[in-house]
């Protein structure tokens, strides 16, 4: 797993020692950091006229697994866990203009990403001890292993499940609109 990950890193550095990745950087570096000029007519944008939205969409994302639940697939619950951490992002992203009151919500995104993220960790494991089981000298120690991660993911799905009845329900919609409408 070690080789995999070092090979891994190894390809993302050279695909971000890049000239086109280098000069997006340095555009991205001088549009943070210029100051708009004085005499401009651009029209004045405030963080309210767009962060609401933003934040809105990455919730509806979160909430189209909906349907897809019942089956609880490791697909499925991979992939709301990606939509919650885009959530949580574009969340603290505007931390500033939303301050404190973000807090609890960004804090239940989080519980929910961890709760999935250790679902997701067993679904790896349990795929690498399938690839092995061919090859191990022990077959019973990996079965025992393979039974503790099931167990794990059993209750990982009821964590989840308690998750999702609080992510997906009246509280959280309430307080997440009046967050974004107190902006």
């Amino acid at each position: 797993m070690t080789h995999e990950r070092d090979k891994a890193r190894g390809e993302m550095l050279d695909a971000l020692d890049d000239d086109k990745i280098r000069d997006t950087l340095k555009t991205l570096h001088g549009f943070a950091t210029e100051q708009p000029e004085e005499d401009s007519d651009d029209e004045t944008i405030l963080v309210r006229h767009f962060a609401g939205g933003a934040v809105w969409r990455r919730y509806e994302d979160v909430l189209r697994h909906e349907c897809q639940l019942p089956t609880e697939s490791a697909p499925v619950l991979h992939e709301i866990r990606i939509a919650c951490k885009r959530q949580r992002y574009a969340l603290e992203m505007f931390a500033h203009a939303f301050g404190s009151h973000a807090d609890p919500l960004i804090a239940l995104l989080v519980t929910v990403q961890d709760c999935l993220g250790a679902h997701q960790d067993c679904v790896v494991a349990r795929g690498y001890l399938e690839r092995s089981q061919a090859e191990a000298s022990d077959q019973r120690a990996l079965a025992v292993y393979d039974d503790a991660l099931a167990t794990e993911q059993i209750a990982l799905r009821a964590q989840f499940r308690r998750l999702w009845a609080q992510l997906s329900g009246k509280a959280f919609r309430r307080d997440f609109a009046a967050l974004i409408a107190a902006l």
